[in-house]
């Protein structure tokens, strides 16, 4: 009897291991919505490879396909990034699309500028989480955020002259200004911490908002700072403790996933940084890796303006020196 029922327990825990290696985890459920198959992309995403054939609303299925076409042929160095508005299909895409296409090429741009000055990034967020989920964007998301050290922001600051003109960067050493919080403790004009970071005890404080990526011809006004353009948000990770930076656990360990084809790097202790911000106290992944049911509706849809620069840019405090260009506003040339 005794036999009979280990026999079958095991028999059950063994069917259970299958379903879910047919079913793994990262495997998004149908959506009530009706969706668009892209063929599947094997490729590394975390150390363990992604077997999942991605899924896509009809609504972005659009701007996929734009974008695996830019990022193959375009903005491949820094010398020749297109800006996205003069691709064909552009003016085809919903606004979301267009913003969404504006703030990769924003990202790809400086990524080639911390190529050139062996910069370590990441992605972090709903940038992190849609390069994992949707192999690309969140359809709904309206930014993107990365992760670096504050002491790289300083060394782009200080290289802009490097990257196209209609890009700019809000920060200490460009504007007088940041995005947002965590300069305390970090020297304004280096970036070099001033302060030992070991009093923040709690590990759900991984990173702090300091200064943003900016498309100039284009306006959010809810970023409410200097040149209100579609932005990449750098998030710093809190000051050293005892001289080692807690960034470095994401940002010296690394591997790539595909962002809509482009090869990204991505930490590979990922979901430590999801979990974070998405999990149940570093709990299972599960809820967050799953594509909601309904696609939330997007609250900057009404306010965005991807082609358009901010009406009052010319009455902000330290605005920088634009210049208008061919129809184009751009950072003028000092």
């Amino acid at each position: 009897m005794l036999t009979n029922i280990v026999c079958i327990f095991s028999t059950c825990a063994l069917l259970c291991v299958a379903l879910l290696y047919k079913h793994p985890v990262l495997s998004p459920p149908t959506t009530r919505v009706q969706l668009l198959k892209l063929p599947p992309q094997p490729h590394d995403v975390v150390g363990k490879p992604n077997q999942s054939t991605v899924e896509l609303h009809p609504a972005h299925a659009a701007l996929a396909s734009f974008l695996h076409q830019y990022l193959a042929t375009q903005c491949l160095t820094l010398s020749n990034c297109k800006s996205v508005r003069q691709m064909p299909g552009y003016k085809r895409l919903g606004k979301h699309q267009q913003a969404q296409a504006i703030m990769t090429r924003v990202l790809r741009a400086f990524s080639l500028l911390c190529e050139e000055l062996n910069i370590k990034w990441v992605p972090v967020g709903g940038t992190l989480l849609g390069l994992l989920r949707h192999e690309g964007w969140i359809p709904w998301d309206h930014d993107m955020d990365i992760l670096m050290n504050a002491s790289d922001t300083y060394r782009l600051a200080r290289n802009l002259h490097h990257i196209p003109r209609d890009l700019t960067m809000v920060h200490p050493l460009v504007d007088g200004e940041s995005g947002g919080n965590g300069l305390f403790g970090y020297n304004r004009l280096t970036g070099t911490p001033e302060t030992d970071g070991c009093n923040i005890l709690s590990p759900k404080i991984i990173q702090y908002l300091f200064s943003s990526l900016r498309d100039i011809n284009s306006c959010k006004p809810t970023t409410n700072n200097i040149v209100n353009g579609l932005s990449i948000d750098i998030w710093v990770p809190p000051r050293p403790c005892r001289g080692v930076s807690r960034g470095d656990r994401f940002l010296r360990n690394t591997t790539t996933a595909l962002f809509h084809g482009w090869s990204m790097p991505v930490p590979k202790n990922a979901h430590l940084l999801l979990n974070g911000q998405y999990g149940d106290n570093f709990g299972k992944r599960e809820e967050y890796m799953t594509i909601p049911k309904a696609y939330p509706s997007n609250e900057d849809e009404s306010i965005v303006q991807p082609n358009n620069i901010c009406a009052n840019w010319q009455t902000v405090k330290h605005k920088q020196n634009l210049v208008f260009e061919n129809g184009t506003y751009m950072r003028a040339i000092t």
